[in-house]
């Protein structure tokens, strides 16, 4: 069982696994992009979005600041919408 496996089955797991340090660190650098661009940028902040959350339904709005731990382990649904800082532990 990966590390990966284990930590969405809820067991116990390593986080410094590669691919698990690799996703994190990408998510990390994502919300802090994310965070730096203003709110009237949508365009940006779609394509960062895009990256973070592969599975982000049309027309979501999170304020900012938020932060993800990972990005790819959250889905949001059409229209959605997050207040400002936003944490997001998806493991």
């Amino acid at each position: 069982m990966t590390e990966e496996e284990k930590m969405l089955a809820g067991k116990l797991y390593d986080p410094s696994d590669p691919k698990l340090d690799t996703r994190r660190l990408l998510a990390h650098r994502l919300s802090m992009e994310y965070n730096n661009t203003l709110e009237t940028d949508a365009e940006k902040r779609k394509a960062i979005l895009a990256q973070l959350l592969p599975d982000c339904g049309e027309d979501t709005f999170l304020q900012g600041p938020l932060q993800f731990d990972y990005g790819c382990y959250t889905r949001f649904g059409k229209r959605c919408y997050a207040n400002f800082n936003l944490v997001v532990l998806d493991v």
